[in-house]
């Protein structure tokens, strides 16, 4: 229980510390009258028994130290999203609040750093918004916050205008206008709904065509000019996909032409024909198409 104890100071007044026990550690805080001491003595108990106690000294760390940590202990995120993690937080978190101890991120705080950032980039806030809660609510199970102040109703919804859908006349102008050795790769990502990083982690192996289907196990990502390979942003992202029968010709007429014997090769190479299509070398032949 937590107790309240006078002591007189060197200027002859007293003081009221209370000492109590929260997560093993006895934290102390001092008040210059007895029944100010009392109330906190009696919340503090209450928020020990609701489990929301939590020691004041941990909650001293300031914003950007908490969150440097948040992110090497998140050893789940996939390099893209590591990346935009990286620059949500040093782009539009940090330079407002990185100095912010975390127990001064109160509510209005939070709320008043989220219509600032609303009003400057939109687009940008809810993104921004849904990282810093993933990050102070690891703060909140790591018992350095009670509660986590990210409360703003609403702030982390996007709300993106519907994309337009490139009709079967222009699918087929941009295959006919890429790169030759690029063509069925527009072919695929119109008529299987294959997303540009399932493309470029498409196999040889990964295409059958006696039966018609592409599998999709795996997906290509480019983090700062680096190449990895890991398996599909979801778990429902792996999925068999049928070929159109119309494609299957030019998909077949690209396995012999373009690709390596090999059932590892990849589908869609670059210059040298190895290693995953660069990310940039696609873009300059879909803007050039």
């Amino acid at each position: 229980m937590a107790q309240v104890v006078r002591r007189p100071t060197a200027s002859g007044e007293f003081r009221y510390d209370v000492r109590t026990r929260i997560a093993g550690r006895v934290v102390t805080k001092t008040f210059r009258r007895r029944k100010d001491a009392e109330a906190y003595a009696n919340s503090v108990e209450a928020e020990k028994l609701r489990g929301m106690a939590v020691d004041p000294r941990l909650a001293r760390v300031e914003l950007a130290k908490w969150a440097s940590s948040w992110m090497a202990q998140r050893v789940d995120l996939r390099p893209k999203t590591r990346q935009l993690y990286g620059y949500l937080l040093n782009s539009f978190v940090l330079p407002r609040l990185g100095t912010t101890p975390l127990a001064q991120l109160t509510p209005s705080v939070v709320r008043a750093w989220h219509a600032q950032l609303a009003t400057e980039r939109p687009r940008i806030a809810p993104k921004a918004y849904q990282v810093l809660r993933s990050c102070l609510s690891t703060a909140v199970t790591d018992g350095l916050l009670a509660v986590n102040p990210c409360r703003v109703k609403g702030a982390g919804r996007t709300h993106s205008p519907e994309r337009p859908v490139a009709s079967m006349a222009e699918a087929g102008a941009l295959a006919a206008n890429i790169d030759e050795h690029l063509r069925v790769m527009v072919l695929l990502a119109y008529w299987c709904s294959l997303r540009i990083g399932e493309l470029r982690g498409l196999r040889r192996r990964d295409i059958d065509l006696l039966h018609g289907w592409i599998e999709v196990r795996e997906q290509v990502v480019e983090v700062a000019g680096t190449l990895s390979t890991g398996p599909t942003k979801t778990a429902a992202g792996r999925r068999r996909i049928a070929i159109p029968p119309h494609v299957r010709a030019d998909v077949e007429r690209h396995l012999s032409e373009w690709v390596d014997s090999s059932v590892d090769a990849y589908v869609f190479t670059g210059a040298r024909g190895a290693a995953p299509l660069p990310a940039a070398s696609w873009q300059r032949a879909w803007n050039a198409a």
